[in-house]
């Protein structure tokens, strides 16, 4: 069974995947800061794993060189 997300749980987990592919490198950051430091991620793990892989497949699929994911993001959640 999956575990349910609380609202704040969901908010930040919105603002951290915006923050992953947006353009803004500050507020990537700041946003993956946040992720190595947060002890309170554990329930997103998952999720965030999955966003990881999903755009990894995306960029793939669509021989999309120009844009990797930030490989601090997989770094960070496996840190």
């Amino acid at each position: 069974m999956r575990h349910e997300l609380s609202i704040e749980q969901m908010k930040y987990y919105q603002e951290i995947t915006q923050a992953a592919v947006g353009r803004n490198e500050e507020i990537r950051k700041e946003a993956l800061n946040s992720l190595a430091e947060d002890t309170g991620i554990h329930a997103m793990l998952p999720r965030f794993t999955n966003f990881i892989s999903e755009g990894i497949k995306c960029n793939i699929n669509e021989n999309n060189l120009g844009m990797f994911f930030d490989p601090n993001l997989s770094h960070v959640l496996l840190a």
